[in-house]
């Protein structure tokens, strides 16, 4: 068999290539090999392949297109006329309630002005006081029906001019109105009846209402003109929607029966616009359908002949960054250079598939050994790591590789692209830009994740939860001054399972959100129920993961938290580690100043295995150092950590810095730290981590009795550390 490399032209190997326009895919032992061309090309060979059923009869096509296009064309001009038609009618109904409006308030006005006189009448000849209160109720209700006409004829001029003459006479009535009565009631009945005889207030009533009828008779006029208008515009925009539906509707039927005659050839075009979704839009590589089938082919190739088949699995390193820092774009057309680099690599038999995003696959067909497929990892690895010059960027991204072998590692493509997958995974663990084949000691890891994550999932519903409490202990006095909430997970099948296992794949999955929200509301729901049970105050320290740190809603929640449980936030220390702290320093160190104001404490956790920059402990606004456990074991047998621990102390101590020393097992160990004045300490020493009932008594009856705190103690106790350092820095 030939060998798994990449031949270039002149060495006569049969390197990929895009093909050029008129070009076909040549098929070999591996099948029906459809190349990475891109998909426009793909797509324009299947159709070739159907050129007499598609390329005939353009001119019934064009007609088609015509027909559709002027059926449309004829609804929408049918649909206009139809919205218009509404509108005139809309347009009518609504003159017509104007002008029944304008009537009846003119009518009513008119009534009004007859009532007036009547009343101003009756008053006069008879002296009764109830026709005033007939005449004050016409009054108001003449002025409101005028205020109505005048309003609703503000857009006709004419009608606007008799409204002021009959406002006119309104008032020079009014005002004879009010003399009439002034005189009944001061010189009585004689003083008026004259003027009563004479009938002037009669001929201002007549011109009332001749005014009346004549702004009657135009509204009437004005309607009659409406009606006219809107019955000729409706009845023509009626036989326009009749023509207009009927040769819509001809037409539409029309394009139908052609497209009924041409069914047979566009089943034949669709049928190889199908072949060409078997491949990736953007790189033009087969897709996942695709490889599935070439796997299967290259799996019975491998059975006839007594050879092997390699499935590469490849994710690229660094690619989001780009596709965040510079755009989709870009990424895009990394991802078709990828492509590229991948096809030089392999050999036309062999299969380059795009599984979506950053991801890819490499099928290798009739391989001897497994030699040869670390070969072309090592190949694949180099090339996509050389520099991709896009538009006016150099581009650097490397990539990470899993592998799987048939029949060894799976007897189907699911299974060997599933495995080859896990391999990957261990790959990127490893250290990234590096290949790794797979053993089934993954498939058991792969399988242990996904139980673990499934239970997670359900473990804050279900309870399965409990938070334990380690004692924090001065150093100076032997109290209990704080305590570190630890989560504790019980599982209702296989027990208790460890943080160590847990916690990583929590972070990885998300699920940390609102395990972190929960063991910081139940830590602080503890602290406060001790409070109210009498108990010393003690600070509670809560861990908090790199995702809760960065969630845009992190502040938001602790101070939530905080204000619904009553806690006292100077009681609240959260703990992050130095890598947490030193990622987007700017929005580090103003969440840190947030906390600060509200009283909350922070503390820098496992220090001494990061950073530890004296820089950022200047810059960030931190209360306290946890010196990690492995340092502190090693406190009895190796002088170089002894020297750590007592630069961190002297360190912490300059920069008025609280030290916490974690992982305190012996008493040497705790002689030590005092010694050197070490603030607080914890570990099994003291206590491992204990339900809350249990570290409320601890509280109460003090430290067990192997631990002894006592002053006449404390200088035998320094005098030791102080030997242990000198004997480890000397040996």
């Amino acid at each position: 068999m030939k060998s798994i490399r990449s031949s270039s032209p002149s060495e006569g190997g049969d390197t990929l290539r895009w093909p050029t326009e008129g070009s076909g895919n040549k098929s070999n032992a591996g099948g029906d090999n459809v190349g990475a061309a891109p998909i426009r090309r793909a797509a324009g060979v299947g159709l070739r392949a159907v050129g007499y059923a598609v390329t005939r009869g353009p001119m019934r096509k064009r007609m088609v297109q015509i027909a559709f296009g002027s059926a449309i064309a004829v609804l929408l001009v049918v649909g206009t006329l139809a919205y218009r038609s509404i509108l005139v009618s809309n347009e009518g109904s609504g003159w017509v309630e104007h002008t029944h409006e304008v009537l009846e308030n003119l009518e009513a006005s008119q009534f009004a002005m007859e009532t007036i006189a009547g009343s101003v009448r009756g008053f006069v000849l008879t002296g009764d006081e109830t026709y005033l209160k007939r005449y004050q109720a016409s009054l108001l209700s003449l002025t409101q029906h005028e205020a109505a006409v005048r309003s609703l004829t503000v857009d006709n001029a004419e009608q606007q001019r008799r409204m002021t003459d009959l406002e006119t006479l309104t008032a020079e009535r009014v005002q004879r109105a009010k003399r009439n009565i002034g005189l009944r009631r001061e010189q009585g009945l004689a003083a008026t009846a004259d003027i009563i005889r004479r009938g002037s207030g009669q001929q201002a009533t007549s011109d009332f209402k001749a005014i009346v009828s004549q702004m009657q008779n135009e509204e009437l006029r004005l309607l009659a003109i409406r009606n006219t208008t809107a019955s000729q515009q409706f009845g023509m925009t009626k036989a326009i929607l009749f023509v207009g539906t009927g040769l819509g509707l001809l037409i539409t039927g029309a394009a139908f029966w052609c497209v009924q005659r041409d069914i047979s050839r566009r089943e034949l075009a669709e049928k190889a616009l199908h072949d060409s979704a078997q491949h990736d839009i953007l790189t033009g590589l087969p897709n996942r359908m695709l490889l599935s089938d070439r796997i299967g082919r290259a799996i019975v190739l491998s059975q006839r002949h007594g050879t092997k088949v390699a499935v590469l699995f490849l994710d690229l390193d660094g690619f989001k960054h780009v596709n965040d820092s510079l755009g989709h774009s870009i990424g895009d057309k990394l991802l078709q250079s990828v492509a590229k680099r991948l096809e030089g690599c392999v050999r036309a038999s062999d299969t380059v598939s795009r599984q979506g995003g950053d991801e890819f696959v490499v099928l290798l067909s009739e391989v001897q050994q497994a030699e040869d497929v670390a070969i072309s990892a090592r190949r694949i690895l180099e090339a996509v790591a050389t520099d991709h010059p896009i538009d006016a960027h150099n581009l650097h991204v490397t990539t990470s590789i899993g592998m799987s072998v048939y029949p060894d590692d799976g007897a189907d493509a699911e299974t060997l692209i599933k495995n080859a997958d896990i391999a990957m995974y261990q790959a990127k663990e490893n250290g990234r830009q590096s290949y790794q084949f797979f053993e089934p000691a993954m498939n058991v890891r792969a399988m242990e994740r996904q139980f673990i994550e499934a239970g997670l999932r359900r473990a804050l519903e279900r309870h399965e939860f409990e938070v334990h409490y380690q004692p924090k202990v001065d150093l100076r006095t032997g109290r209990i001054t704080g305590a570190e909430a630890l989560i504790r997970w019980t599982h209702p099948v296989r027990g208790p399972i460890s943080p160590v296992q847990f916690i990583p794949v929590a972070e990885e999955c998300g699920l940390i959100l609102p395990i972190g929200a929960w063991v910081l509301r139940e830590a602080c729901n503890q602290a406060r129920a001790w409070a109210d049970a009498g108990l010393p105050a003690v600070t509670m320290a809560v861990n908090v993961s790199a995702m809760e740190f960065r969630d845009e809603k992190f502040l938001e929640g602790v101070f939530a938290i905080l204000s619904e449980t009553g806690m006292d936030p100077r009681k609240l220390e959260l703990e992050l580690t130095e890598s947490v702290l030193m990622k987007r320093a700017e929005s580090t160190a103003r969440i840190l100043q947030s906390l600060r104001e509200s009283g909350v404490r922070v503390a820098v956790d496992d220090f001494g295995t990061g950073y530890s920059s004296l820089s950022y402990l200047r810059k960030f606004p931190v209360d306290a150092l946890k010196i990690d456990s492995s340092f502190i074991r090693q406190l009895s047998t190796d002088g170089d950590d002894t020297t750590i621990v007592t630069a961190v102390i002297g360190m912490a101590r300059s920069l008025n810095l609280r030290v916490v020393a974690e992982g305190v097992e012996t008493r040497e160990q705790l002689a030590f730290l005092r010694a050197h004045q070490c603030d607080d300490a914890q570990g099994h020493y003291f206590s491992p981590p204990v339900l809350p009932g249990q570290f409320a008594k601890l509280v109460r009856t003090g430290l067990p009795n192997h631990v002894s705190f006592q002053r006449p103690v404390l200088a035998v106790e320094a005098k030791a550390g102080r030997d242990l350092s000198k004997r480890l820095v000397a040996g």
